[in-house]
């Protein structure tokens, strides 16, 4: 159970992240700003280009020149990273915060055993002996559903299969029990099975030790069955956020609207999202989805829609007054 009363754990202020192109700057992420509690998933939606990758990473403090945030705080239990240096930033990531990228292939070093790779990140944070390095990584892997865990423990990253490489590398990613964990598409190429297999294993194990999560995915049936909240994304903005219940049943910006109704239903034509997410180099006036929006009016062309409050832990950027599926027709 969330508390709802308690001081954020991570809180996202008014977050701009640019990039600099040869064809421009990026306006990656446009001002945005969110929280996440003690024990809360929270997914993180929209598509390709929305700016939910450049979001996490730069909670992480893994943005790299030509990138660069440029306003905003990032405060994890009260303190803002922005202030860190790189050396506290590694030291906070894997105690504090720990990230499971979306390829294992690319996290996994290929020339070093799978212990070694545990033992190197228990060791940069904790004065554990090899011993006591071996017994937290076949404990860990055990409590991701790995049978044989030694076996794993002794090889390679190029003898695991792509759905064991992903519980290894969330096994390394909780060894050392964060209080959060961002995972960016951690199942995409994955057999749904598996996929499923892992996600219940991984929410199981955050779940019972209070753990928070920020879940990037485009996979709205996984947000549907694992989240408490969601987060929608579109041109570098949050557009909705509430709680997956109410969000999903009733939403009220047209692009969630959208998402949902472009999910594959048995016996109910496919329904395609038209356009694509415009230019993050020239930046649209007005609200970014009204070329691609069925209740797009006047409003719309000149002025960008603030973020504002639905009900109690809603909120959503559109100038339709109640949102698209309260309002109606404009």
């Amino acid at each position: 159970m969330v508390n709802e009363t308690s001081r954020p754990l991570l809180e996202v202020k008014n977050l701009h992240t640019r990039f600099t192109t040869h064809r421009g700057l990026v306006r990656a992420v446009n001002g945005i700003s969110f929280e996440i509690r003690e024990g809360e998933l929270v997914g993180l939606v929209g598509e390709t280009g929305c700016g939910k990758s450049v979001t996490a990473r730069s909670v992480l403090g893994l943005i790299r020149p030509p990138g660069r945030i440029v306003e905003g705080e990032i405060n994890f239990e009260g303190n803002n990273l922005r202030d860190l240096s790189r050396r506290e930033f590694r030291n906070l990531r894997g105690t504090g915060i720990s990230f499971v990228p979306q390829n294992p292939w690319g996290a996994l070093n290929p020339i070093l055993r799978i212990e070694r790779q545990f033992r190197n990140v228990i060791r940069a944070h904790t004065n554990a002996s090899k011993q006591e390095c071996w017994d937290m990584s076949l404990a860990m892997l055990e409590s991701v559903g790995i049978q044989g865990p030694e076996r794993i423990l002794k090889g390679y990253a190029h003898q695991l299969s792509g759905g064991m490489a992903q519980r290894v590398v969330m096994a390394i990613a909780l060894v050392l029990n964060p209080r959060l964990v961002i995972a960016d598409e951690p199942t995409t190429g994955l057999d749904v099975t598996i996929q499923r297999q892992i996600l219940d294993m991984v929410m199981e194990l955050l779940e019972r030790d209070r753990r928070a999560m920020l879940l990037v995915t485009h996979d709205l049936g996984v947000v549907a069955q694992y989240c408490h909240r969601v987060i929608v994304m579109y041109a570098g903005k949050i557009v909705e956020s509430g709680p997956v219940s109410e969000v999903f049943v009733s939403p009220a910006h047209p692009y969630t609207q959208a998402l949902l109704a472009a999910i594959p239903r048995p016996g109910h034509d496919l329904v395609s999202l038209r356009g694509r997410v415009p230019s993050l180099v020239d930046y649209p006036t007005g609200c970014p989805f009204k070329d691609r929006c069925d209740h797009a009016f006047e409003p719309c062309e000149g002025t960008e829609p603030l973020l504002r409050e639905l009900s109690v832990d809603r909120r959503f950027a559109c100038h339709l007054e109640k949102g698209v599926t309260q309002s109606g027709a404009r």
